[in-house]
């Protein structure tokens, strides 16, 4: 349950347990964007399940890719023709069985400390500090302690006031967690001991090692996490902060690491009269600052918070079709455009492998952006009719968008922003088709995961990319202008007058695609796009326009 209280800077937003949370999903989550930790259980054990941004296996069977139809004119001419088996062998099939395991997250598996059952257990996350604090009492005695991932060393660290003697901070890898791990190959981990150091080893084949050292016995437990070329690498980085650590103490850690989130929090505040509701942004933004971070790669769909024991749903992909928006949504507006940074310089570091996707798969220019993909812009498998839809470039490049309007950063716009929206563009550009009528159409696309993975999910001018093409048009206009460049915008202007109206219903209601009106409730209302988040239609915009977003 939300609480709050006047504490020394701000309002306190706390989280509070006062049963034990005995699953890994109802603990309390820490996190610094690169090291995330969730914490659960009920003393028997203390559980921390553990997680690094930086930890993938992107290897890639790529085999799919050299069918000779696989390729956008391949994809259209099967829908065209309803072979829709094979279609979806081309595009889906051959890659989910050359690659059934990979390209997936992987995660570092859970430290257990044995305190005995919980008789009475009440336990705070305090959100503006980033801290759990609370008492255990169990039939062993009572046992106080203070939780919290540091701000700026990737480090975990327990104070446990009352410690038993007998009490050790173990670590179980998730290769002794998960069987479907074993699938990947990976080397097993290696543990040692080194004077009051255990230390784990472990290699992801053709990418980041990464090694635990951390201390098993108390009151005060680190466990430093770092990562590097090799396992080496990584195990003595992880040992040098594990003695910084311990030379500086834990109460020098937690000041530390209190000054920085207090600096967090100083660009922004809301004060709300429903306390909830005030909760829940404090709380959006604590998860977005705890898994995103400038330099690592941005948070996939579990953030830095790992399912428990198993191999991650949908791989902890970027999942562009909503995902993605909407995990960095609330960065802009609460004054955290470093946030949002994290996704931005990740895009643009992919430039180059996209430009060569679209140059592959579409044969243009431009970048075309996929819905599903791990770091390194690697292909994960996905229903193909979500895969290729092209509302996730244009929803992206909203993103960029955003970075650039809320901060009118002209060395930011030259140097990421517009390269990352004139790719966009081009894209767009190239691949719309004139019409009889003498608009650009777009031949194939979906409205995103309408009608899931079936044949029917396929259709000409959804909506959502109308949208997105018009806006991307604007953007390009707005950007270049800014920068005293035109290079585009001739070009956007024009795609921007001769693309095709939105579709419409007699009332005025906007379909998901000419002639299909939504006619369920469906998780991805994507067809209103154009009002929000968009905005390419607003009150101001005249009759036509108020009686659309009135339909």
């Amino acid at each position: 349950m939300p609480q709050e209280n006047n504490d020394s800077f701000g309002s306190a937003h706390h989280l509070v347990h006062r049963r034990p949370p005995l699953e890994w999903q109802d603990g309390f989550p820490l996190g610094n964007g690169t090291l995330g930790a969730m914490v659960w259980g009920d003393g028997d054990p203390l559980a921390f399940t553990l997680d690094r941004a930086d930890l993938w296996d992107t290897r890639l069977n790529g085999d799919f890719m050299d069918q000779p139809g696989y390729s956008y004119a391949g994809l259209r001419r099967l829908v065209a023709e309803g072979r829709f088996d094979e279609a979806r062998e081309v595009f889906e099939g051959q890659q989910e069985r050359d690659n059934p395991v990979a390209p997936t997250k992987i995660s570092i598996g859970r430290a257990e400390l044995s305190l005995g059952a919980a008789e009475e257990y009440e336990c705070c996350l305090d959100i503006d500090r980033a801290v759990i604090t609370g008492r255990i009492r169990t039939g062993k005695g009572e046992y106080r302690l203070r939780i919290f991932i540091s701000r700026d060393r990737n480090l975990f660290c327990l104070h446990l006031a009352g410690a038993p003697v007998e009490s050790r901070l173990r670590l179980i890898p998730l290769a002794e967690m998960c069987p479907a791990l074993a699938e990947l190959h990976h080397p097993e981990p290696q543990f040692c001991t080194e004077g009051e150091l255990r230390v784990l080893r472990q290699e992801i084949p053709a990418g980041r090692c990464y090694a635990v050292a951390w201390n098993t016995t108390g009151p005060d437990f680190f466990m430093a996490v770092e990562a590097g070329t090799t396992v080496e690498s990584a195990a003595n980085r992880a040992k040098s902060t594990w003695e910084q650590a311990a030379a500086a103490g834990c109460e020098r850690l937690y000041t530390e690491h209190e000054r920085g989130w207090k600096g967090f929090w100083q660009f922004s505040s809301v004060c709300l009269p429903e306390a909830r509701m005030e909760f829940l942004w404090y709380y959006g933004i604590y998860l977005l600052a705890s898994s995103a971070k400038r330099g690592v790669p941005p948070p996939g769909l579990q953030g830095l918070w790992a399912m428990d024991g198993v191999m991650p749903p949908w791989r902890g992909d970027y999942h562009a079709d909503m995902n993605v928006q909407e995990t960095f949504w609330p960065a802009c507006a609460s004054g955290h455009l470093e946030l949002l940074d994290a996704w931005c310089d990740y895009m643009q570091v992919c430039i180059e492998p996209a430009r060569e996707f679209t140059r592959r798969f579409f044969g243009t220019e431009g970048t075309f952006w996929p819905c599903s993909t791990v770091p390194d812009f690697t292909l994960v498998n996905c229903w193909y009719t979500v895969q290729y839809s092209w509302s996730h470039t244009g929803w992206l490049g909203w993103l960029v968008w955003l970075r650039w309007v809320y901060s009118m950063d002209r060395e930011w716009l030259a140097v990421t922003g517009y390269p990352l929206m004139a790719e966009i563009f081009r894209f767009f550009a190239a691949n719309l088709e004139e019409e009889e009528d003498g608009f650009l159409h777009v031949p194939l696309s979906t409205n995103p995961e309408y009608r899931e993975n079936s044949p029917e999910a396929w259709c000409k001018d959804p909506n959502v990319d109308l949208a997105l093409i018009r806006r991307c048009c604007d953007w390009v206009v707005e950007m270049e202008a800014a920068l005293g460049t035109g290079e585009l915008s001739g070009a956007a202007k024009r795609v921007h007058k001769r693309l095709v109206p939105y579709f419409l219903t007699a009332a005025k209601e906007l379909c998901l695609w000419p002639g299909k009106l939504l006619d369920e409730s469906h998780r991805h209302p994507s067809h209103l796009m154009a009002i929000h988040p968009a905005m390419d239609l607003t009150i101001d915009d005249g009759e036509e326009a108020r009686e659309i977003i009135a339909a």
